[in-house]
């Protein structure tokens, strides 16, 4: 009779260990989702500008002085 006993004790201790992880499992799933809404939901960011966008991608835009000028304006200036 014990043999049969260690067996029923075999698949309880199992059965116990899968209902554990699986609570585990869900109890992180339910952290990650209310992590995930409170910091990176759609309603905690900001529609982005061209300005921010080119700032967190490092593009740095020449200065006005040394844009080029449209032909026109060349020829007003050297008119007067």
């Amino acid at each position: 009779m014990k043999i049969a006993s260690l067996a029923g004790d075999r698949r309880d201790w199992r059965r116990r260990m899968r209902a554990e992880l699986l609570w585990i499992f869900l109890l992180k799933l339910a952290a990650l989702t209310l992590l995930w809404l409170l910091f990176f939901s759609a309603a905690d960011r900001a529609p982005p500008d061209g300005n921010s966008v080119s700032r967190q991608l490092g593009i740095v835009q020449p200065p006005a002085s040394s844009r080029s000028v449209p032909a026109a304006s060349m020829k007003e200036m050297t008119r007067g």
